[in-house]
This record gives structure tokens, sequence and C-alpha cells, in this order.
């Protein structure tokens, strides 16, 4: 996180076994510790300006997620978004009141070609194996279902 260049980076990379693995990673990724090194990083630079980031990451469990072996389903839970969105309401102001952009990009790599994407935001690689939603928080806070990702593969 870089205040000064209004820049924060989140990565997560996850392998699965099998689609029931993955699933319940998704499922329960957001009640993960986040560990020292992210909070270390958040609150070094971020609370000498009064901003805490790790809000925004942790307890994003506004997701319902449908994962077979062909298809990934993750559809955004309205209710349980607004409820993050109460939580959260005093960063994501703050946040917007410092200037601070806040884009949202998901990456979603596939080991087969993927057939079928329904989210007109994303885009599909060259080679059908890579699914990239990009948008802003701006954005899904107005609507969103612009997170919403049903992929058949």
């Amino acid at each position: 996180m870089d205040l000064q260049k209004n820049i924060m980076k989140m990565s997560v990379t996850h392998s699965a076994k099998n689609a029931a693995e993955l699933q319940y990673y998704l499922e329960h990724f957001s009640k993960m510790p986040m560990g020292n090194q992210f909070g270390a990083a958040t609150k070094s630079s971020a609370q000498a300006r009064g901003f805490d980031a790790q809000q925004l990451v942790a307890g994003q469990d506004y997701y319902k997620y449908e994962v077979t072996p062909h298809k990934f389903y993750r559809i955004v839970d309205k209710v349980k978004f607004n409820a993050f969105l109460k939580k959260t309401q005093s960063t994501l102001s703050m946040a917007k009141a410092m200037l601070i952009d806040m884009p949202y990009k998901v990456v979603l790599n596939f080991a087969k070609p993927v057939k079928k994407v329904n989210n007109s935001k994303a885009i599909l690689s060259a080679d059908r194996r890579k699914v990239t939603l990009i948008t802003t928080m701006d954005d899904a806070i107005k609507d969103p279902s612009i997170m919403n990702l049903k992929i058949d593969f």
C-alpha cells in the first residue's frame, strides 16, 4: 500500500485439486486471518492518515459460489453486500474524500478453454483460459450485479 501514490494491491493465488476444494476455499476465504504482513502494510502508512484499508478486505463474504468441474458461478448476495457497505461506509467515504480511486480487478485462470462468460465487463483472453473482470468499487456500489460471474468451461 502506498497512499502517497493512491495504490493498494492485494493478490491471492490458490490452487485447488478439485471443484469442491475450490468452492470450500472461496466460501471460507473471508474468515481466514489476514496475517501480519498485510496488517502491518495497511496500518503503518494508512493509520497516519486515519484510513484503514484492511476493513475493505476483511469480511467480504457477500458472494455465493457454485463450482463444478465445468462451471464457476459467483453471484453477489445483495443483502450481505449492503451489510458490508453499511459496516465499511466510513472507510469508503474517507477513501473517496482522499481522492483514492478504488479499482476492482479479478483474474481467473482456467485449465480448460472457457465456453461462455455471462458478464459484459468480463474480458476473455485469446486462448480462452483467462477471464478478467475490471470495474471500480464506485460502480459496484451502484450496481453490485456487475461483480457477478457465470463462467462455463
